[in-house]
């Protein structure tokens, strides 16, 4: 006769009344009255290996700059009015500028 294990459950009543059931020798619930009252895990889990960072000190080409303008408005907000940016890709430097409508006795 040949069968298969699926699952190996071992029950044991403990001194209190309760029962404690061990499945797959990992597994362990504390049970009262038909309810579950703990359970844990003996599972003995390997920590998450990280790989290494790789440092690199050479240029992206890929990255360029981009620059923020702001005011200070009166409501203690900071309202962006320029942006630019360049990459290394364009020898060009792109600047917008934008126009801020603002309430009476704003302050930079």
């Amino acid at each position: 006769m040949e069968g298969l294990i699926i699952e190996d459950i071992v029950d044991t009543v403990l001194d209190n009344g309760n029962v404690q059931r061990v499945s797959n020798n990992k597994n362990v619930f504390i049970i009262k009255n038909n309810t579950i009252l703990k359970s844990y895990s003996t599972n003995n889990l390997a920590p998450i290996k990280s790989r290494p960072l790789v440092k690199s000190n050479r240029e992206n080409p890929n990255i360029g700059v981009i620059d923020f303008e702001t005011m200070r408005i009166t409501d203690n907000t900071s309202k962006v009015y320029a942006c630019g940016f360049k990459t290394f890709l364009d020898e060009e430097v792109y600047t917008y500028i934008f126009f801020l409508l603002v309430p009476k006795g704003t302050y930079l």
